[in-house]
């Protein structure tokens, strides 16, 4: 019994680790392109003032 609780711990724990890990590149992600659309309204904005 204690060798299968030690090894749902393991399992919960990896899971865990996969969940943050996927929150954190979707974080990333969501950061980048949050740079990315506000690098091209700037652009944007700046030609529309050049035209």
């Amino acid at each position: 019994m204690k060798l299968e609780m030690k090894g749902l711990s393991q399992a919960l724990k990896a899971n865990e680790d996969v969940r943050l890990t996927s929150l954190n590149l979707a974080s990333n992600f969501l950061t980048k392109l949050g740079q990315v659309y506000s690098i091209t309204i700037f652009i944007l904005l700046s030609l529309k003032e050049l035209g």
